[in-house]
C-alpha cells in the first residue's frame, strides 16, 4: 500500500528558463512524432528491417527496435532539472542538438568508477543502430511505435488523457489501465481547456513489478505536414529533487521512458473512428516475454479507449433521483444488450 502522495513529495519548483526548456522539449518531440509518421506512411506503413514485428491487436500493430528510433532528434529522452551523478539523465541546461547532428554526452559513472569519465555519442535522424558500449552502465535502450485505427472521436481520444489536478489524474489513469495503484500532478507549468504542460508521477504494478516514473507532459493539438489539426499526448522522464527514487521505502523501481501519441481523425469516418500513431523509448532490462506482454497490454488499453470515454461520460452524469427511476417492472432487462437484470447484473 503506498503513502499518500502530499507525504511524499515536496511542490516542485521551476525556474522560467527550465519550464521553457522542458516545453522545447517537448515541442521537439511531438514534431519528431509528426515526421516519423510522415515518413511512414509514405512508405504504406512499412518500417525499415531494424524494425521487428512484436504483435497485433484489433487493428493495431507494435513493432520494436533495439536502440533509437532515426526520427528521435533531441540529445536526450529523460531530463535532470538539477546536476545529477545518474548517467541515464542529462542536464536540461546542457547543449540540445537537433535535426540530423550528431550529439555527445558526458557523464559520470558511479559504477565503474566516481573519477573516470565516460563519453558515448548517438547519431540521430537517419542514423543507424550501432552497439551498446560496454562501459555503458545504463540499462539498454528499446524503441517502440504502434499504429493503426481505434474506435474514438480523436478530440474524445486526448480528452481522457488530460488531468490538471492530481485527483482527476489518478482517477483518468485508473480508468485506462488497471495496473495502476497512484499518481499526482507535481507542477503545473500551463493548464488550458485544450492543453495542459506540466510534471507528474505514476505508479503502477506491471507485469515487470512495481515501478514508477516521474515525468514531463504535454498534451494538446497541432497541425500535421498537411495543415490537417491532430491531438498529441507526449511525456518524458524527468529527474527532479522533489520527485526521488523510492526504491527502499515503497521498493518502486524507476522507469525512464519517452513516448508520443498522436491521434489523427480518420478520413473515411472522422467522427466515430481516430488514427493512432504512438513512438517512444525506455531503458530496461526487461525480458523480451515481459516486454512483449507489456506491448500488448498498451496495445489492449488503446483499442478499449472508447470505452474509457464511455465511462467517463457517464462518470460526469448525475444520478436521478429515486422516483424518477423505471419501475423493475416495466423494464426487467437491459434495452441496449438485452441482459435480464438479477443478482449477479444489477441495474
Amino acid at each position: 500500500m503506498l503513502t499518500p502522495t502530499p507525504t511524499v513529495f515536496a511542490p516542485v519548483s521551476l525556474s522560467r528558463s527550465q519550464a521553457e526548456r522542458l516545453e522545447t522539449m517537448m515541442k521537439q518531440q511531438v514534431q519528431d512524432a509528426v515526421l516519423a509518421r510522415t515518413a511512414q506512411l509514405s512508405k504504406d506503413n512499412n518500417l525499415d528491417s531494424e524494425w521487428r514485428f512484436v504483435s497485433s491487436l484489433g487493428q493495431l500493430k507494435t513493432f520494436k527496435l533495439r536502440g533509437t528510433d532515426s526520427f528521435c532528434s533531441t540529445s536526450s529522452w529523460a531530463t535532470t532539472l538539477n546536476r545529477s551523478n545518474r548517467a541515464t539523465a542529462c542536464n536540461v541546461n546542457d547543449r540540445i542538438s537537433t535535426g540530423s547532428h550528431t550529439w555527445a554526452m558526458r557523464s559520470r559513472s558511479s559504477v565503474r568508477s566516481r573519477h573516470r569519465r565516460l563519453s558515448f555519442s548517438r547519431r540521430t535522424v537517419g542514423a543507424t543502430v550501432g552497439r551498446r558500449d560496454p562501459l555503458d552502465p545504463r540499462p539498454p535502450l528499446r524503441s517502440f511505435r504502434t499504429f493503426g485505427r481505434v474506435q474514438g472521436h480523436y478530440r474524445d481520444i486526448v480528452d481522457v488523457h488530460y488531468a490538471s489536478n492530481s485527483v482527476d489524474f489518478v482517477q483518468q489513469q485508473k480508468l485506462l489501465s488497471p495496473v495502476v495503484i497512484d499518481g499526482a500532478v507535481l507542477h503545473t507549468i500551463r493548464a488550458t481547456k485544450d492543453s495542459y504542460l506540466g510534471i507528474k508521477w505514476i505508479a503502477e504494478n506491471s507485469f515487470a513489478g512495481k515501478r514508477d516514473v516521474c515525468f514531463v507532459e504535454m498534451v494538446g493539438y497541432t497541425t500535421n505536414t498537411q495543415g490537417q489539426e491532430i491531438g498529441f499526448v507526449a511525456m518524458a522522464s524527468v529527474d527532479v529533487p522533489e520527485c526521488p527514487e523510492l526504491t527502499g521505502s515503497m521498493k518502486l523501481t524507476r522507469v525512464r521512458m519517452k513516448r508520443t501519441m498522436l491521434v489523427v481523425p480518420s478520413a473515411d469516418t472522422p467522427k466515430g473512428t481516430s488514427e493512432v500513431f504512438v513512438m517512444g523509448a525506455s531503458e530496461t532490462n526487461e525480458s523480451s516475454i515481459i516486454a512483449h506482454a507489456q506491448y500488448r497490454f498498451n496495445m489492449a488499453v488503446l483499442n478499449d479507449i472508447s470505452l474509457v470515454i464511455d465511462s467517463q461520460n457517464i462518470a460526469k452524469q448525475t444520478l436521478a433521483l429515486h422516483k424518477n427511476w423505471v419501475p423493475d417492472e416495466s423494464r426487467p432487462s437491459c434495452s441496449i444488450c438485452s441482459r435480464k437484470f438479477h443478482f449477479m447484473y444489477r441495474r
